[in-house]
């Protein structure tokens, strides 16, 4: 399996693991890829790691925890703390209110969207493909002409539908 919780919710990542370790319990083998230290140590047994294409070992993952998986895989000690810093968010330069957008097919993508975003400010959108981000975008930089609200970058851009 590669990467196969890469869009999944949390729930969704119990529930696959669940049915994993009953398959294994059954003497089925699964192989499974992941980048997430924390699912390299919930649901493997052994783990092999490759750094720079080159073959570093299998190890037993009882043996490992997530700190020294994270130096072997990058050849060197890895911190695994955020110690982000508050940024300084100047004033909003974009704002979105209800945003409703029509995807090609006329369905809507997009449902009732109201954001601001500061200067300065890295603003993620996140959600499984096909929800609608890309439609979002499209609007946004007036792609997607079929789209109601409001939204301001400097000045009011739009309002109603446009054919």
């Amino acid at each position: 399996m590669d990467e196969p919780t890469a869009v999944l919710t949390p729930t969704e990542v119990d529930e696959l693991f669940m049915v994993l370790k009953t398959w294994v319990e059954k003497d089925n083998t699964v192989i499974f890829i992941t980048h997430k230290m924390r699912e390299v140590v919930e649901i493997c047994n052994r783990i092999s790691i490759l750094r720079d294409a080159a073959f570093i070992g299998t190890f037993p993952v009882e043996n490992l925890d997530e700190e020294e998986v994270a130096r072997l895989m990058v050849g060197r000690e890895v911190s695994l703390e955020m110690n982000k810093v508050p940024q300084n968010i100047g004033k909003d330069i974009l704002s979105v209110s209800h945003l409703t957008v029509e995807n090609d097919m006329g369905i809507v993508a997009v449902n009732d969207v109201s954001f601001t975003v500061g200067a300065g400010e890295v603003f993620g959108i996140a959600g499984v493909d096909g929800n609608g981000q890309l439609e979002l975008i499209e609007a946004i930089m007036g792609l997607n002409k079929k789209k109601i609200g409001d939204y301001y970058y400097g000045r009011r851009i739009s309002r109603s539908f446009d054919s």
